[in-house]
């Protein structure tokens, strides 16, 4: 069976190490930014000015790094979720299609890439220890850090553990397809990966505690905010804020 048909975590999680303007945004400032330009896209009304902030914000996740097919693979992910909301409000009212819910539409699927490719910048720009060291300094709790930090770091063993357990099934003549049989098998891999998820979590977590595990887990300090920092995220937010205005001027 071709190794790409067996589940891998590789790769999901790329860091894009190029020199841009981007990987050089301190992390804090560029989390606190994106997810508060999210917040502003969600307040577009114009098709059109929602066309262009996706199209500027395509250019940037191109520019940082992020090959195209790469892109389309990440972006696909979304397709299904706007064609079963989109289908529905574009014919909800029979034929023909109004003005309205063309708009509908189109401002559904392009706030939502919007809002993906923020993730795209704010996930993929620095390793993912200097995004979770950002968080840890934006006063996010200590527990809920904690979580993210394991979560992050066993997410990727579990699924090297489905990946050996799909190669084992392949090498035995194990073929995915629709039928009762696979289900079953699908079934108790599902149940015995819960159980052994289980299992590690508690090991995990009473081998920490014996070694004085108190919840917080230590991050080295991150370097200063620098001006430049401050002006783009400034200039991000107060560009979008102006499109704003001129929409509802």
């Amino acid at each position: 069976m071709p190794e790409e048909y067996i589940p891998s975590l590789d790769g999901n999680l790329t860091y894009l190490d190029k020199d841009t303007f981007i990987q050089r945004w301190d992390p804090r400032t560029k989390i606190v930014t994106c997810i508060s330009l999210v917040f502003l896209i969600s307040a577009v009304k114009n098709p059109k000015n929602i066309v262009l902030i996706c199209l500027f914000l395509l250019g940037i996740v191109l520019f940082m790094g992020l090959e195209f097919k790469d892109l389309i693979k990440r972006t696909s992910l979304l397709f299904p979720f706007l064609i079963f909301m989109g289908i529905p409000i574009l014919f909800g009212q029979g034929i023909p299609i109004s003005n309205e819910r063309k708009e509908i539409v189109i401002l559904l699927a392009f706030k939502s890439l919007s809002s993906l490719y923020l993730m795209f910048i704010m996930f993929f720009t620095q390793p993912m220890w200097e995004f979770l060291g950002a968080l840890s300094f934006l006063k996010i709790p200590n527990s809920v850090m904690s979580i993210i930090f394991l979560s992050w770091r066993y997410v990727f063993i579990l699924g090297n553990r489905l990946r050996d357990m799909f190669k084992g099934l392949y090498s035995r003549g194990f073929k995915l397809k629709f039928s009762k049989a696979t289900f079953n098998v699908m079934g108790q891999i599902v149940g015995g990966m819960l159980i052994k998820s289980i299992d590690t979590s508690d090991t995990v977590y009473n081998a920490m505690l014996l070694r004085g595990f108190d919840n917080k887990i230590p991050v080295s300090r991150p370097r200063d905010i620098g001006l430049m920092d401050l002006l783009k995220s400034s200039i991000s937010i107060i560009l979008l804020i102006l499109v704003l205005i001129i929409e509802r001027w």
